[in-house]
């Protein structure tokens, strides 16, 4: 090779070397930036991909899921993008800290200027100003009569000075006009515990006729109902760190009683204050708190009888959203399900509140004993974590046992359908449960699924049934069924989880947003007849319909409505 050759080609080699040594800086910087600006697009397309699978069908699973996993498939792309536009995005370091300053400061304005007030039926948190509500929840005393005062056992505190609580409404028909006496609604869910109330001519059009507001007024914080006894109402409220049993006068609001005692259940999630709504006998009322105590007070006076507080008295815990189940009053027994090492259920002298006997082994859930008849004979029935089981009610000797899979709350009661039928429903996408009871040759009970579906999740809104049809909330959407085989009879409205009641052929749903809707219980379609807004809060409480006179309450406030007749 000459020497002429070797100069070009050492300059040819030097010149692609300086090609090379050139190109590729700018080529890659060109390709980070590239890859840089990808990322925030692919966070977006990952988290509306997984949002996409997470609703893509509505009928399976659950709300509550689905917002759950909806928040995580959004926070956490959100999360990396932070990140991202701090460490790794294609701007100065001046720009990438004021961002990081920008949001943190975002984050704790957000955290002084606002609070969770609370979570819906669907788990989605209520996010209201710190300063909304300031002093909402209610501590002070009720204002009492004099008369009312003498009636107060030697016991009771004197009452102080107090917030006026009754505001009497402006009635919408003459104010002279009499007031009817109410029917009883003794116990959760009326005389039956089952949501069925005698038919009422009640009028179909309140348009035409409003309902007439007999009174409203502040109530303790609680998920207590109202039981109603000779005009007497009945409910139980948290005040302060103290529990309330507050009998009101049901047509005027007029405090009648109040029995205290000291304790307090308070989550973020549940709420403040009890669950468990009071249940009356003839000359009695027995509560139990959120924490576990048992009361048994005079309905005259509010005096206590006595006191049992079943978490000690059964070795057991209190439930993580509290103790919900409504004592259920057999004769001389009170039944509560507590649970425990003691036993499942528990049965309670009425009269001096000793210890009857108690049984089971199972760790208890949130339904409410009930009585039922079936094949041929009382039957308690009590819903545990994962089983619903059948006792015998005089001595509470396990009848049968049914499973009832899925570590999750199970609040709805159970609905009987036949002498040898019950149906069960839970939230969570657990949906609902038809099975038959069998007696055997040699006397035992055994059990077997007629059908099984999620076309009725009731997370916490009791079922009610009329001519082969159950009546629900479908995870908050009014849903019918034929109880014969499960088949969806019709959808509805999505009302939120409210509750409802069923007198004749009427429903009367209230919706969590503070609604009362007035429906038809027809299985051929949903047809609403009439609304009203109750109240503008998160309204959970179950109703209580005493004759014409509804009372409806939340945890702030509560009211009395004179339902129009035909």
């Amino acid at each position: 090779m000459t020497e002429s050759n070797m100069h070009t080609e050492s300059d040819q080699s030097l010149r692609s070397a300086q090609q090379v040594s050139n190109t590729p800086p700018d080529t890659c910087v060109h390709c980070r930036r590239r890859l840089n600006l990808c990322i925030p697009v692919l966070l977006v397309v990952i988290a509306g991909v997984f949002v996409a699978m997470i609703w893509r069908d509505r009928e399976t699973g659950s709300e509550q899921r689905r917002n759950i996993q909806t928040f995580i498939a959004i926070a956490v792309p959100s999360l990396f993008l932070f990140l991202w536009t701090i460490f790794l995005a294609p701007m100065g370091v001046r720009l990438r800290k004021g961002v990081a300053i920008g949001g943190l400061t975002l984050v704790i304005l957000a955290a002084i200027l606002y609070k969770i007030d609370g979570f819906d039926g669907d788990m989605q948190p209520i996010i209201r100003p710190r300063w909304w509500g300031k002093g909402k929840e209610l501590v002070q005393p009720v204002v009492l009569s004099d008369l009312d005062k003498k009636m107060l056992p030697p016991s009771s505190p004197p009452p102080g000075p107090v917030l006026p609580q009754t505001t009497p409404s402006t009635p919408t028909t003459d104010p002279s006009e009499p007031v009817a006496l109410s029917a009883d609604f003794p116990q959760f869910l009326g005389p039956a515990r089952n949501g069925i109330i005698a038919p009422l001519a009640l009028h179909r059009d309140w348009s035409t006729k409003p309902p007439i507001e007999r009174w409203r007024h502040d109530v303790g914080p609680a998920w207590s109902a109202f039981s109603v006894q000779n005009n007497r109402a009945i409910t139980q409220e948290q005040r302060g760190s103290e529990e309330w049993v507050i009998c009101y006068d049901l047509t005027t609001g007029r405090p009648l009683w109040t029995h205290r005692d000291t304790a307090r259940y308070d989550t973020t999630i549940a709420g403040i204050g009890p669950r468990a709504s009071p249940t009356i006998t003839d000359t009695r009322v027995i509560t139990l708190g959120a924490t576990g105590l048992l009361n048994c007070l005079d309905l005259a006076t509010g005096h206590r009888l006595w006191s049992v507080d079943i978490i000690a008295d059964n070795d057991a815990a209190v439930l993580e959203w509290g103790m919900a189940g409504s004592p259920l009053v057999d004769g001389d027994r009170v039944i509560i399900s507590a649970g425990g090492k003691r036993g499942s259920v528990t049965a309670y002298n009425l009269t001096t509140g000793s210890r009857l006997w108690s049984a089971g082994n199972e760790a208890t859930n949130y339904a409410s004993p009930v009585i039922f008849t079936l094949l041929g004979e009382r039957h308690l029935i009590i819903q545990n974590n994962f089983t619903i089981t059948g006792h015998d009610p005089k001595d509470g000797r396990v009848l049968w046992s049914h499973p009832t899979p899925g570590a999750h709350p199970k609040v709805a009661q159970a609905l009987r359908i036949s002498d040898n039928r019950l149906l069960i429903s839970s939230g969570y996408g657990t949906g609902s449960n038809c099975f038959e009871l069998e007696r055997q040759t040699d006397g035992t009970i055994t059990t077997r699924s007629i059908w099984k579906n999620i076309l009725l999740k009731s997370k916490f809104a009791n079922m009610v049934q009329r001519d082969g049809y159950v009546y629900g909330l479908n995870d908050g959407t009014i849903t019918c069924l034929n109880l014969a085989d499960g088949e969806r009879a019709w959808r509805g409205l999505r009302v939120g989880h409210g509750q409802l009641l069923i007198t004749g052929d009427l429903l009367l749903i209230t919706s969590e947003s503070g609604e009362v809707i007035l429906a038809k219980a027809t299985h051929e379609q949903y047809v609403e007849l009439s609304r009203f807004r109750a109240f503008t809060d998160k309204t959970w409480n179950s109703p209580a319909l005493a004759g014409r006179f509804l009372l409806v309450r939340n945890d702030r406030e509560a009211a009395c409505f004179e339902l129009p007749m035909e």
